[in-house]
């Protein structure tokens, strides 16, 4: 109408995972995030997460292969599994929430570098009055023969860098954590230089069966409980 103004929409973004790790953006259909629209979505109250899922890896392109990435792969492919739309962007993090099972579940990947992912699940276990027993960490491991899956309810960092950077943030080791396999390390390869690095055709082939693999035990320590999880997967 001649006179007044349109308010403009207000477009949310969405994160997605691409086959090669990679993560990318995209606008929400605009009448989920028509402003005008908001009202009615804020009086329904969202259920507290009875579980937060972290992926560790490090943020970028150039990381989004790497052996240390398998972690923050394997969350978003079980985000994307679930239809769980990763659109939010705060508390130094990418997440979203939905239902796995009857289960309420937070899945994070952290954007922070890896060595300082304590950071982002500190504040994400803070806003959402997270317990650490109630945190399931995903994240690679250099001990760990290829695709090997290794699931503990608690535990040291065992030298990896982002799980002690967790537990110097949450003030302790009780929560559970995930691991894929991403060695054997070459003798004389640097730890740092191996994680970092791309595997190999053969070896990619191998981690993109093992990630719907630890997609399949992440839902079953959500639907059945860590020791169900351990007995199925360890």
């Amino acid at each position: 109408m001649p006179g007044t103004t349109r308010r403009p929409l207000c477009v949310a973004t969405e994160v997605t995972i691409c086959a090669d790790g990679r993560l990318q953006r995209g606008a929400l259909p605009a009448r989920t995030s028509d402003m005008r629209l908001w009202p009615f979505f804020r009086r329904e109250r969202k259920p507290k997460p009875q579980t937060l899922v972290v992926g560790l890896g490090n943020p970028g392109a150039e990381y989004a292969a790497t052996r240390h990435n398998v972690g923050l792969r394997a969350a978003a492919q079980l985000a994307r599994v679930h239809d769980i739309p990763l659109r939010h962007t705060r508390h130094r993090s990418i997440y979203g929430e939905g239902c796995i099972g009857d289960a309420w579940v937070l899945v994070a990947l952290p954007q922070t570098f890896m060595n300082n992912s304590g950071e982002a699940v500190a504040r994400l276990a803070a806003y959402y009055d997270t317990a650490p027993s109630a945190i399931v960490v995903v994240c690679d491991d250099l001990s760990l023969p290829l695709g090997k899956l290794r699931i503990r309810r608690r535990g040291s960092a065992g030298g990896h860098k982002g799980l002690q950077s967790i537990i110097h943030a949450l003030g302790t080791s009780e929560f559970a954590r995930l691991r894929i396999g991403i060695g054997p390390r070459p003798r004389r390869v640097n730890a740092v230089e191996f994680v970092l690095s791309a595997f190999t055709p053969r070896e990619s082939k191998i981690i993109d069966e093992q990630i719907i693999v630890a997609g399949n035990a992440l839902r079953t320590l959500l639907a059945d409980g860590i020791e169900e999880a351990m007995n199925a997967h360890n």
